[in-house]
């Protein structure tokens, strides 16, 4: 195993592609500049946030692009820091970006030591959450926390989600292919990421393992990727403002159960 000194009883891993290979259409987000812009202002702020919390933290790139990153962080990796430079993605341009990011999460899982770890959190390494101290509390009776409280499909939200090391060895293990809308998939393919780990959770529940929800909404600076619209809204705000009080009441509401 390769070395990412354990530190902290938490990791945040943050995925991140700078270049998008050409004729990739599910990406809209597709200026290098922009991306740029986007994960370095992201990445700042989990680095300052990691700090403050004492978490370790790793930054993993996957088009070749991170000197580019690099160059322009405001301050040099340290001992809560890593960053990981992952073999250019092949698979996107066929399968959809979700497997590029797959293959990001396979290589971390399966190449560095995560067992001292109690908990290990992914994130979208273009964007930063404002209130993650109220939404990274990690209960630990959970082996998964994530969020599939959204409408319509209930998938997870893979922008933000955690799991116990083991779950996550597991995870990347899987056989898995991914399949561009419209085309066929096989009982180990997959239409998207949220496809993926919604199935993951729901076959661990089966197995006794237990799953829970944010303790609050999470909040999101940037943009998507996918629609290249922001994100933090000034009526998502609000929005967050006025349900973040009341979300354990509501979601017990609807499920039965607190997150």
């Amino acid at each position: 195993m390769s070395g990412c000194r354990v530190i902290s009883s938490e990791l945040i891993f943050l995925t991140a592609t700078v270049k998008v290979q050409a004729g990739n259409s599910q990406v809209k987000l597709n200026d290098t500049n922009e991306r740029i812009k986007s994960i370095i202002t992201a990445t700042n702020s989990w680095m300052q946030f990691a700090a403050k919390t004492k978490r370790d933290l790793v930054l993993i790139e996957n088009s070749g692009s991170m000197h580019l990153l690099r160059a322009h962080l405001t301050k040099k990796p340290n001992l809560f820091v890593r960053l990981i430079e992952a073999p250019i993605d092949t698979r996107s341009i066929n399968e959809g970006i979700s497997a590029g990011e797959f293959e990001m999460i396979r290589l971390f899982i399966n190449n560095y030591d995560i067992d001292g770890y109690q908990f290990i959190w992914k994130i979208s390494g273009r964007n930063f959450c404002p209130n993650a101290r109220k939404v990274l509390l990690w209960d630990r009776k959970a082996d998964i926390v994530a969020s599939r409280n959204s409408l319509p499909s209930h998938f997870v939200n893979t922008r933000l989600f955690g799991m116990k090391p083991e779950m996550w060895r597991e995870f990347s293990h899987k056989e898995v292919n991914f399949y561009t809308k419209g085309a066929f998939g096989s009982n180990k393919s997959y239409s998207s990421m949220e496809h993926l780990v919604t199935q993951f959770v729901l076959d661990q529940e089966v197995r006794g393992k237990r799953q829970t929800d944010f303790p609050k909404i999470p909040r999101f600076t940037g943009y998507s990727g996918s629609t290249n619209k922001i994100i933090d809204s000034k009526k998502r705000r609000v929005l967050l403002v006025l349900l973040n009080p009341f979300r354990r009441m509501i979601i017990k509401l609807l499920i039965g159960m607190t997150p």
